[in-house]
């Protein structure tokens, strides 16, 4: 009998020094530990853990090294010498609580270094959670490498998107129409420019030939420049064609002008003629006279002399008369001439320049829309109206604890992330911009 309560002494000192030397393990390996392991909520105070998490458990008075188990697809975790426990939408409070009540009053048997068995009483107050490892961010759509990341406490979108090295590159096409851009489009505008100066130049001469200012305008329709801009070409030429009508009803008043007054001399001339002419015949009549009485010698040699000179001078004022009447007949006849000019060669230039300027306008047309093809499959804006840059949008997907679906929401360069999150990148780029083609060809 004696020699039995010996031995259980000897048991009881020896589990008593067990008991001690886990223990202080277990403290030791409490204090090796991070700040955030040593506390229920590890950096994820709030956080529901959800299948793929993994969780790391550290219990004073089991002299183990902290155990590490991870989520299952059931949403269930174990530990060993604790057992099974469902962490799947639960914090790490409510896990490790749970942890702990199981682990109350438990008997585990453990060995130590001397191979010795020993039998331990669980204290559940002494269960330590922290979140060893998170599931992964997905990252997806327009990034640089798509996948799974590691998620990291803090993580935004920003860190997310710069742990896959960005956003997508530009695309080549749209690299090519940046890059080619500028010129695409200075050639375009300035075949637009004088693709719209030929319409406006052609209505005008069209205009001329009718006589009319008001004649009716092209479209806007039938031009690639901006209604405002083209307004004012027409405005321009229209002023054009009012000068140009003015002053050729000013020039062909001039020589009709110039046409009656004429005839008005010619007229008066006529008259003069008329009267030189009668005075000559009368003065051819005395010479007659004054021949016949000298024949009868009936008057003197001197009064033939005198009537000799009188036929002189009427027969010089007939010819000076008559000279200057055709004078001003051809006058009359060159205004003539050059009045019906005015209005032939007129009308023969216009036509002449119309027939030069029909096939400008159709070429200029037909390298307009080949500019617009190659500016649309090079990607060019050609309208600078729009934005050149691409635009990038950011969505998050997350299997919220409540509900059943995910949910996707759009998001920031600094929205906050948590495991198992989704995050699409979406980058759009400018659509090429498409001129409206000519409703119409002269």
């Amino acid at each position: 009998m004696a020699r039995r309560a010996g031995l259980r002494l000897g048991l009881a000192l020896r589990h008593g020094a067990l008991r001690v030397f886990a223990l202080m393990l277990a403290l030791q390996i409490a204090a090796a530990l991070p700040a955030g392991a040593q506390s229920a909520d590890g950096g994820a105070s709030g956080y529901a853990l959800q299948p793929g998490d993994s969780v790391q458990l550290t219990m004073l008075g089991l002299p183990l090294e902290p155990m590490v188990a991870q989520i299952g697809i059931d949403g269930r975790v174990t530990f060993p010498y604790l057992g099974r426990f469902t962490a799947a939408g639960r914090t790490l409070e409510e896990l490790q609580e749970t942890i702990g009540l199981a682990a109350t009053g438990n008997v585990v048997s453990i060995y130590t270094p001397a191979g010795e068995r020993l039998q331990l009483v669980l204290d559940g107050s002494g269960v330590f959670l922290s979140v060893s490892s998170y599931r992964p961010i997905y990252m997806a759509g327009d990034v640089a490498r798509r996948g799974a990341i590691d998620f990291a406490p803090g993580m935004t979108v920003r860190a997310a998107l710069a742990s896959v090295g960005g956003a997508s590159e530009v695309p080549e096409l749209f690299e090519r129409a940046i890059f080619q851009a500028p010129g695409q489009r200075a050639r375009f505008r300035t075949l637009a420019t004088e693709h719209a100066d030929a319409v406006v130049t052609l209505w005008g001469i069209d205009a001329r030939l009718a006589g009319d200012p008001a004649f009716e305008a092209p479209s806007p329709a039938q031009v690639s420049i901006s209604p405002d801009a083209f307004a004012r070409f027409v405005a321009a030429e229209r002023g054009n064609v009012e000068f140009a009508l003015q002053d050729f009803a000013e020039r062909e008043a001039a020589l009709v002008g110039q046409i009656g007054a004429l005839n008005d001399r010619i007229e008066r001339f006529g008259d003069l003629l008329a009267n030189q002419e009668q005075i000559l015949d009368f003065e051819n009549e005395q010479l007659a006279q004054v021949q016949s009485l000298i024949e009868r010698e009936l008057s003197v040699a001197s009064r033939l002399n005198e009537a000799r000179e009188s036929v002189l001078n009427a027969s010089s004022s007939v010819l000076g008369a008559q000279s200057a009447l055709a004078d001003l007949t051809l006058t009359r006849q060159q205004l003539q001439r050059e009045l019906d000019a005015l209005s032939f060669t007129r009308e023969g230039t216009l036509r002449a320049q119309r027939a030069e300027i029909v096939p400008r306008v159709m070429s200029l047309a037909t390298r307009l829309e080949a500019a617009r093809q190659e500016a649309e499959l090079n990607g060019v804006i050609l309208d600078d109206t729009g934005a050149r840059e691409p635009s990038i949008a950011y969505f998050v997907t997350r299997k919220l604890a409540t509900k059943e679906d995910a949910v996707t929401s759009p998001a920031t360069l600094d929205t906050a992330l948590l495991p198992g999150d989704i995050v699409d990148v979406e980058v759009t780029f400018p659509e090429p911009y498409r001129v409206p083609d000519p409703e119409a060809q002269p």
